[in-house]
């Protein structure tokens, strides 16, 4: 059974984690430069060859993204 946490209640702009595994991105959408909460994303398992969206995010400090061909980040 699915177990409902305090964080799955919280609206998505005041979430810390977001999981966006196994979901066929190819792009990390630009509505997550929205999200200035976000302390770690977790990609992975997706098509991803940039991270170009999350350098707004200043309180982000963990990217959980393997087994995405992603390009050297510069």
């Amino acid at each position: 059974p699915y177990t409902l946490s305090l964080h799955d209640a919280l609206p998505i702009s005041l979430r810390t984690v977001l999981n966006a595994s196994n979901c066929g991105l190819t792009e990390v959408p630009s509505v997550i430069e929205s999200l200035h909460s976000l302390k770690a994303l977790v990609i992975t398992h997706n098509s991803l060859t940039s991270l170009s969206h999350v350098k707004q995010l200043s309180n982000l400090n963990t990217i959980s993204a393997s087994i995405s061909p992603l390009l050297p980040l510069s």
